[in-house]
């Protein structure tokens, strides 16, 4: 039987213009984190404000991601480098810790381990039967 994990995870939220969501999408996937959830999402400031500040669009993607916390740094800095969002104006990254979560299979899943669990036949459900 397998050890319980125990592994702290946090929900890493980023928030970019529509045209980088897709290319945020692909460099997180590249970094490991295979499950995120992209939202529409719309800016709150009006036309005349954002002309007289000289900003873009005000329509924007809200990825969802799930990052185990030894993890977040090393991501954090891909997306300033890589995506720059460092720059006023590029987009926003941010963690929130997660406190518990619904059972130890959903923890797995969320906390990237369900393939290597996957293959050592240590976990059983919907995970092992390929979702």
């Amino acid at each position: 039987m397998a050890e319980p994990v125990h592994k702290k995870i946090k929900m890493l939220i980023t928030i970019v213009d529509r045209e980088s969501g897709e290319d945020v999408v692909r460099a997180l996937r590249g970094e490991g984190l295979h499950y995120n959830m992209m939202l529409m999402g719309r800016g709150t400031a009006s036309s005349e404000l954002l002309d007289i500040l000289g900003l873009g669009e005000t329509e924007k993607y809200v990825i969802l991601s799930f990052i185990a916390e030894e993890r977040v740094r090393q991501v954090m800095s891909m997306l300033e480098s890589d995506h720059e969002l460092r720059e006023a104006g590029n987009g926003i990254a941010f963690t929130v810790p997660i406190g518990s979560v619904g059972g130890p299979t959903t923890l797995a899943f969320l906390s990237q381990l369900a393939e290597r669990l996957k293959e050592e036949g240590s976990i059983h459900g919907n995970i092992s039967k390929g979702i």
